[in-house]
């Protein structure tokens, strides 16, 4: 299945000090992306022999055109206080150029020959405030929206061998909109970081897709159709803590916990959402020689998207090691490494 793309734009940027400790930082964009892809599909059917071939375009040849305009402000409020206001403003106009692309959703009921014109905003508030010394804080609070990808928009057919189904465009489709919130607390020492972060999104209009029984797969393989929608809404969480430690010059300690959340409206989970996971690395690195041992774990996973063709998982842990050591020679260095994975 051939694919092209071409991608052509500019910007122009630049930021304004004004009053007494505010910058004000500016972007205009403009980019025009035309692209297309297709899919001659051979028969081999022997219930129904002689099938002739089937054209398809899987990406009808399209174009999108997307004028933005992106506004930052910081503001220093003492020494310790900074809070920053961005706004983002999109305009966008898409458009499938090929008379069989738009056939093809014709079957679909859709008048897909039209322009299809977007306005997308977002806008968000940061404030960073130092605690002390060694302690900072981040927290925020915005709104953003989402154009659909040329995919969920125009896609035809396009198999997903993650679930297994034939994927369709939807060319009505909505942006997404979103609030979200995020905050994150730092504290650094010269042998010692540590941060926590954590994010929120209340998604309106998500785009997922869904299963079309009355629509007939193009791929014998495939288990079925499914067709990008907007659901009334979804929710995502996200928390991760780090811990990077020297305790000594020649050895580094890393550590990185990750939880993840999500579910639709009708508290169905959101596919592709990982378990807990940790990952802790040991370093000991000393003159030309490094040794490595790091320890991968995540807890199993029962919340699962069953449509999706996910299954429970149990919990792991596997083990990773490596070694290293450079040879100088004269004035070139070589480098030979060792490792084992997934112990």
């Amino acid at each position: 299945m051939p694919g092209w793309s071409n991608t052509y734009g500019g910007y122009a940027e630049g930021n304004i000090r004004w009053l007494t400790n505010n910058l004000l930082s500016f972007k205009l964009e403009d980019y025009l992306n035309w692209s297309k892809a297709q899919m001659t599909m051979h028969m081999d059917n022997l219930n129904h022999p002689g099938e002739p071939p089937m054209y398809a375009e899987t990406w009808p040849e399209n174009q999108r055109h997307v004028t933005g305009l992106y506004l930052e402000n910081n503001r220093q409020i003492g020494s310790r206080f900074v809070i920053n206001v961005d706004a983002r403003l999109d305009y966008s106009t898409s458009k499938i150029l090929s008379e069989q692309g738009v056939r093809q959703f014709t079957i679909l009921n859709y008048d897909a020959g039209k322009t299809y014109n977007k306005l997308v905003k977002s806008a968000n508030i940061n404030l960073h405030y130092t605690l002390g010394k060694h302690l900072k804080t981040k927290a925020g609070i915005g709104y953003g929206e989402r154009l659909p990808t040329l995919t969920e928009q125009f896609g035809f057919y396009l198999y997903n061998a993650m679930d297994g189904y034939d994927y369709i465009g939807n060319p009505d489709i909505h942006t997404e909109r979103s609030l979200h919130l995020w905050g994150s607390l730092n504290y650094t020492k010269p042998k010692i970081k540590l941060t926590w972060e954590n994010y929120f999104n209340h998604v309106y209009g998500y785009i997922l897709g869904i299963s079309k029984p009355d629509y007939q797969a193009l791929n014998l393989y495939a288990s079925g159709v499914k067709q990008y929608e907007n659901i009334r809404f979804a929710r995502t969480f996200a928390t991760n803590m780090q811990m990077l430690w020297k305790p000594v010059s020649s050895l580094e300690i890393f550590d990185v916990l990750k939880y993840n959340f999500g579910e639709s409206a009708d508290h169905t989970p959101l596919p592709l959402i990982p378990p807990l996971k940790n990952l802790l690395s040991v370093t000991w690195q000393k003159h030309n020689y490094s040794l490595q041992t790091e320890a991968e774990y995540a807890s199993a996973q029962h919340r699962i998207d069953r449509s999706f063709g996910e299954i429970s998982s149990s919990s792991f842990l596997v083990l990773h090691f490596r070694s290293a050591y450079n040879f100088h020679l004269k004035n070139r260095i070589l480098n030979a490494s060792f490792g084992v994975e997934n112990i």
